[in-house]
């Protein structure tokens, strides 16, 4: 059976009004090989329609961000509709080239205390990339950076039972991929991450995405707008 794929949304953390999750089903639709039915955890753009399975999570505010992911995936994994495994997807990532579903490898890229290293040290994210690398540490665990912007396979068993080992109510929590994979004592395979930064232009984005199966961005510009109008034009299946 080919997985399931699983998109995390809520609402008001985007900042294209949830349209780059539309063209990131575009881009699945149009190069993703292999793969069975499409869900989406937690809110649902209104300009989705009943062809992408909506699974109801609202976020508690008063936890961090990495906790709320946790707590989404957490709620896929006991979804019994849902395959297992089922691939974890971002609404910011986008396909330019085949992918077979099927068959993903685990991607990582460096470690987490060279990661860590490069945020500012106030940054919330600093302290969840901190938090996973020294409680890996005190188990004895790799402590490879699972976290890029790339789909990832869980296995919903092993999911819940390694992930309810730790403590969530840490300051800032855990980077979820990384956390699991290191648990799992996965063996992954070095990727170079793929993020285009707003300060790209268009001829730089599509140098870019020409060497790579797949890219992210932080933010949609005018000029990334114009990128992904241009490679996705067609509404999909999940589009009213």
């Amino acid at each position: 059976m080919n997985p399931d794929i699983v998109y995390l949304y809520a609402d008001g953390c985007s900042t294209w009004r949830g349209r780059e999750l539309g063209f990131s089903l575009r881009s699945l639709i149009k190069h993703g090989k292999n793969f069975g039915k499409v869900f989406i955890v937690g809110d649902k753009p209104n300009y989705l329609n009943e062809n992408i399975i909506h699974i109801s999570k609202e976020d508690d505010k008063s936890h961090c961000k990495e906790r709320r992911i946790y707590e989404k995936i957490l709620t896929a994994c006991r979804t019994g509709e849902i395959s297992d495994p089922f691939i974890f997807f971002n609404d910011d990532y986008f396909l330019v080239k085949d992918i077979d579903m099927a068959s993903l490898p685990y991607y990582y890229f460096n470690t987490l205390e060279l990661k860590a290293s490069l945020r500012p040290k106030k940054d919330i994210y600093f302290k969840a990339l901190k938090n996973t690398y020294e409680i890996l540490k005190s188990k004895g665990l790799s402590t490879i950076h699972f976290d890029i912007h790339y789909p990832m396979y869980y296995h919903k068993e092993f999911f819940e039972k390694a992930m309810l080992a730790y403590d969530w109510k840490i300051r800032g929590g855990y980077v979820v991929k990384s956390l699991y994979a290191n648990t799992m004592k996965i063996i992954g395979t070095a990727k170079k991450d793929c993020k285009i930064f707003h300060s790209h232009n268009k001829r730089e984005i599509m140098e870019v995405i020409a060497g790579t199966d797949l890219f992210s961005t932080e933010n949609i510009t005018r000029v990334m707008s114009e990128v992904l109008q241009k490679l996705y034009p067609e509404k999909s299946i999940y589009e009213k």
